[in-house]
């Protein structure tokens, strides 16, 4: 089984048909939240997510805005996939959507990455650095896809989005055109 992954949409919607096209093929789709961009709302991502049936977590954007169809996305899902545990948050394991907390993890913080491997899930997407990442830590495979709505915070600056093959691990990151 193949899951597609993607993140921090920030209202773009045609870099959200993109990247959903890209995982065309994938046999689930996951956002791991920012779905929003600051003030601004568009119903039109909430609308493309639900037709392809994604499982769709709420960000720190999300949740700012207050709007009811936003507060009623979960701040974080757990399920498993073939056999396959999958957890998925916005920023961390221990984030605390209502404090409005969201904490960022990067390839760099060993003790943090440490510290989300001991959750108990196999597979764990995260999304708010805008920084793709696959990390394998005792187990434990860590995936943030970047973000498909705004161009990533490190020197490349594309938007990208990914899927993992669960059987193997294996994740492909895909870069959107601008």
């Amino acid at each position: 089984m193949r899951i597609g992954m993607v993140s921090d949409v920030h209202c773009n919607t045609a870099a959200l048909r993109q990247a959903l096209d890209i995982l065309s093929d994938c046999d689930e789709v996951f956002c791991a939240g920012d779905l929003m961009l600051q003030y601004r709302y568009e119903p039109a991502v909430l609308e493309l997510l639900e037709e392809r049936g994604a499982h769709v977590i709420s960000g720190n954007h999300d949740t700012s805005l207050g709007r009811p169809e936003l507060m009623a996305l979960p701040g974080s899902i757990r399920l498993e996939l073939d056999g396959v545990r999958v957890a998925m948050h916005h920023g961390t394991p221990w984030d605390r959507p209502e404090d409005g907390i969201y904490i960022y993890l990067l390839k760099a913080d060993r003790e943090r990455l440490a510290r989300a491997a001991s959750e108990f899930t196999d597979v764990l997407i995260l999304g708010h650095t805008h920084v793709p990442m696959a990390v394998t830590v005792d187990g434990t495979t860590i995936v943030n896809p970047g973000s498909c709505g705004e161009p990533n915070r490190d020197a490349e600056r594309v938007q990208t989005c990914a899927e993992i093959d669960l059987a193997t691990r294996e994740v492909t990151f895909h870069t959107l055109q601008r």
